[in-house]
């Protein structure tokens, strides 16, 4: 006699998990080419570099403009950075996840600061701590204006 082959609901509720935390688990790395509205970003990779058009981003048109880029890919990693434009041609660019608890600063364009609502912490405009609880500085990219494209690189 043969025996039935029957699924018991906890062996089906296993798989199912397992199945569906596969699909989450893919939708998020290959999310990760989309801008905080699930929209493609207009952003360019190549290499270990980011391109962006300086045109297509209204703040950053003139000196004292800066933006937020959430999950944006830089060469082989992806972070959450803030581009402020100090001049016609001077551009900084750091990561904006604050190195305490991973919040995300906030640029206080009138004090030239980076703050962190979370906990207080507070980088002067070169990124480095000046006060706490942070100790450690948010990094900083490379970057490089040619024409109205933006190079960011680590």
């Amino acid at each position: 006699m043969e025996k039935s082959s029957k699924v018991s609901r906890r062996n089906f509720l296993a798989s199912a998990l397992t199945a569906t935390s596969g699909l989450v688990l893919g939708n998020l790395a290959s999310s990760s080419s989309l801008n905080a509205t699930g929209i493609l970003d207009e952003t360019h990779t190549g290499g270990n570099s980011l391109s962006i058009n300086i045109e297509d981003y209204p703040e950053l048109k003139e000196a004292g403009g800066y933006k937020v880029l959430k999950e944006v890919a830089i060469g082989d990693m992806t972070d959450s950075i803030i581009i402020v434009r100090k001049s016609d041609t001077d551009f900084l660019v750091y990561s904006s996840i604050c190195r305490h608890k991973k919040c995300n600063v906030k640029y206080k364009k009138e004090r030239d600061l980076f703050v962190c609502p979370c906990h207080g912490s507070t980088y002067d405009i070169n990124g480095k701590v000046i006060k706490g609880p942070s100790q450690g500085d948010i990094p900083k990219y490379k970057t490089k204006l040619i024409n109205d494209t933006l190079e960011i690189s680590n």
